[in-house]
């Protein structure tokens, strides 16, 4: 039963304060050289916070923060399994948007109210199994 006001993607507060730290995140981008092709694209299946250009690579990134520490450091929250839909939601951005370049996983992290971090080559696609 869904409560009367109830977002099922979590409360409009939530989502502003999302939304707010991704469009500081891509600034961050920006300022360590990126250029942002796109955000927030969204795929069956999953989503991508940003895909941007560091010189040569394309780089799928995505953006995590944690209110505080009771929470867990951000970075733990790119699970497997997030990791998994990221890739998944690449492959989907490629089909659409064929690019000839090295591919590269990264994440932004801030934890509270710390600086971002960029963590280059955060994940890589796990091998097909044959």
């Amino acid at each position: 039963m869904v409560t009367r006001g109830a977002h099922p993607r979590g409360d409009r507060s939530t989502r502003r304060r999302g939304a707010v730290a991704e469009s500081e995140a891509r600034a961050f981008l920006l300022a360590q050289g990126y250029t942002i092709l796109d955000h927030n694209h969204t795929v069956r299946g999953g989503e991508l916070d940003v895909v941007a250009q560091d010189g040569p690579v394309l780089c799928f990134v995505e953006v995590k923060t944690r209110a505080s520490a009771a929470f867990g450091q951000a970075l733990e929250g790119v699970t497997p399994r997030k990791a998994r839909r990221v890739v998944l939601a690449a492959q989907r951005w490629l089909l659409d948007h064929p690019v000839d370049a090295p591919l590269r996983f990264d994440v932004v992290t801030r934890d509270g109210n710390g600086p971002w971090v960029l963590c280059k080559d955060a994940f890589r696609p796990e091998p097909e199994s044959t």
